[in-house]
């Protein structure tokens, strides 16, 4: 129900806000943790239409990273739905200067910044141990190399006031949350350890650890 492909990139599946029975086209880096979610689903059920689902999902919310100047994506970003009448209250078109950037991305940024967050990186890690297909792996060195050109500072990593250009240009935030440490550079690491790694989600085979909202490996009970 809330599946909502860009105007002018029908081939990406974003995930809108909606308030009552109203979708917004609007959705956030913090919602690209969906994909793992659908990965779950697929595996603990045993059904493919899932795992297909998370697939979709997952690759159009790296769309981000790839589109904008600093490689990485925004904190909130809006589109126009094809499922919402024109004219509908939250269905407004890009400003005039974001036209051209969401006819060949399909989103503009609504919230520019970058917080180190580490949920695009969640559903990467799911999405290659799922299917064991290296340009997840790909896709995660290439997002980790724009965080480690655009972020790195003196002593820490600091988020970004604004991914749609060089940091050069659009400044750090002075600030550097845990979560970097403890979910995004965990995740990254993940994606790159070796396959014997016990805390591993399997596709094939009965799973013994299950990660929390944070990251931190729980054991199953029993296992």
């Amino acid at each position: 129900y809330l599946t909502s492909p860009p105007t002018t990139r029908e081939d990406l599946t974003f995930l809108p806000q909606y308030q009552g029975q109203q979708v917004i086209p609007s959705s956030s880096h913090l919602a690209s943790f969906a994909g793992g979610n659908f990965f779950l689903g697929g595996i603990l059920l045993g059904e493919q239409k899932y795992t297909d689902y998370a697939l979709n999902v997952t690759n159009s919310y790296f769309e981000p990273y790839r589109q904008t100047a600093a490689g990485i994506g925004p904190e909130g970003f809006r589109w126009v739905a094809s499922e919402i009448p024109e004219d509908g209250e939250f269905n407004k078109p890009p400003a005039e200067e974001d036209a051209a950037f969401y006819e060949k991305a399909g989103f503009w940024a609504s919230s520019p910044q970058y917080i180190l967050r580490p949920e695009t990186m969640e559903s990467i890690y799911y999405a290659y141990r799922v299917t064991g297909d290296k340009k997840w792996q790909d896709m995660a060195w290439t997002a980790f190399q724009s965080i480690e050109s655009q972020c790195k500072i003196d002593i820490s990593y600091a988020g970004l006031n604004d991914v749609t250009v060089d940091a050069s240009e659009g400044g750090h935030i002075d600030k550097m949350e845990s979560f970097w440490i403890t979910e995004t550079l965990k995740y990254i690491w993940l994606i790159f350890a070796d396959e014997d790694v016990p805390v591993h989600i399997h596709a094939d085979k009965p799973m013994t650890w299950v990660f929390n909202t944070e990251a931190h490996p729980v054991q199953i009970r029993g296992q």
